[in-house]
């Protein structure tokens, strides 16, 4: 997964300036899932970097609903913003959603979250 970020970021010629990496490892048990999610951006020398810790998914957290993921209007919109807008809008992505997804995923497959 990170040679594809890498290639993403670095390959990508501007047009991609954050990518979210899913980590996914079902327990000895193989029913529970656990997951994180880590985001990575490119540093003022245009290097990918982790940006933060990873984010648990499952187990989820005590604290999730505090769960965010903060990106600008201008890594949303692949460095080209719509007219008229600031780029530098923050969007929160809250991690809810992809656990709900994940969730329901899981629960096709025979599998719980941890």
């Amino acid at each position: 997964m990170e040679t594809d970020m890498n290639l993403l970021l670095i390959g990508g010629n501007g047009d991609i300036e954050t990518v979210f990496i899913l980590n996914w490892r079902k327990h000895n048990d193989n029913r529970h899932v656990s997951g994180s999610i880590e985001v990575y951006t490119l540093d003022a020398n245009g290097m990918p970097v982790r940006r933060g810790p990873p984010q648990t998914i499952f187990p989820r957290p005590p604290n999730s609903q505090n769960q965010v993921i903060t990106i600008t209007r201008r890594q949303l919109f692949l460095g080209r913003p719509f007219a008229n807008r600031d780029p530098n809008d923050l969007f929160e992505y809250r991690l809810d959603e992809p656990r709900v997804a994940a969730s329901d995923a899981l629960a096709l497959m025979g599998l719980a979250p941890a």
